[in-house]
């Protein structure tokens, strides 16, 4: 039996997971959460939302599941060849004049983003001078994205996006080879730190960055949170650094007077100006 979640049951377990965790999802897009809260109560075969509750309070390992469940991936490696185009010919060009670079992946959810990346500082000879820090509140997805087994029907769509992008190399190059997936090479991770915490946290207070990348994640929350990530953002990138989200996603330059400009419009690239 499928169960749908009305206002009520929804604030209920919005309400449990933060009494009990300290984990607010408050501020994230009504709609999308509470389907994906359905389809986690289907799956597991809970006969009520309060079973649910019960389940997720009193049982660390489920609500590992449950965060696993409910991350937004990204589909496809070298997603939107366009942008890694502009990284690659007009944002790297500006990285090459620094002695060190820092890249900021909140929220990484498959990893199909953050290799991309790699393979884009590997060809352009700046992956052992930038640093990428990765950032998820599941353990379970950061200890996924850093294994980086791929299945070969998906790696289909990503060497063909990967032509698409113009690599300077035979896309085979970065990955081992197995009888259904294939896994990154190891040395593509050396720079990658990865951390276990939500993006609403502020963990990082220290954290100084020069380019944020936080495609399609803005559409999750709303507005009132959307302000917040984006002045946090803000305060974490360097003056002259580069905010990059989707591009069915913007930022309101109004709320925002005078942080950011457009540095390229059609694929939602913004700079900081201070």
């Amino acid at each position: 039996m499928e169960i749908t979640l009305g206002m009520v049951e929804y604030k209920d377990i919005i309400d449990a997971i933060n009494k009990a965790y300290n984990i607010d999802f408050s501020n994230y897009a009504l709609t999308s959460l509470k389907r994906r809260f359905e389809i986690v109560i289907k799956k597991y075969s809970f006969s009520d939302y309060e079973e649910f509750i019960k389940k997720i309070v009193t049982d660390k390992k489920f609500l590992e599941i449950l965060l696993y469940e409910i991350s937004i991936p990204y589909t496809e490696m070298f997603r939107d060849p366009e942008l890694w185009l502009v990284i690659k010919k007009s944002i790297i060009p500006i990285i090459r004049k620094k002695e060190k670079y820092r890249i900021w992946l909140p929220e990484c959810t498959t990893g199909d983003e953050l290799y991309t990346l790699l393979i884009v500082l590997k060809e352009s000879d700046l992956l052992n001078k930038v640093e990428v820090i990765v950032n998820n509140l599941s353990i379970k997805n950061i200890n996924r994205i850093k294994q980086a087994y791929i299945n070969l029907k998906k790696m289909e769509i990503n060497a063909a996006n990967y032509q698409r992008f113009d690599g300077n190399y035979r896309f085979s190059e970065y990955y081992y080879l197995f009888d259904k997936q294939v896994q990154l090479k190891e040395y593509l991770f050396d720079n990658v730190i990865f951390k276990q915490n939500h993006i609403i946290d502020d963990e990082l207070n220290d954290l100084s960055v020069d380019i944020v990348l936080f495609r399609n994640r803005l559409l999750s929350l709303n507005p009132q949170l959307q302000k917040y990530v984006v002045d946090m953002f803000h305060r974490k990138l360097k003056s002259g650094g580069f905010l990059i989200i989707g591009v069915k996603e913007h930022i309101d330059l109004n709320t925002h007077y005078k942080k950011f400009t457009v540095f390229n419009k059609s694929e939602k690239v913004y700079k900081k100006t201070y």
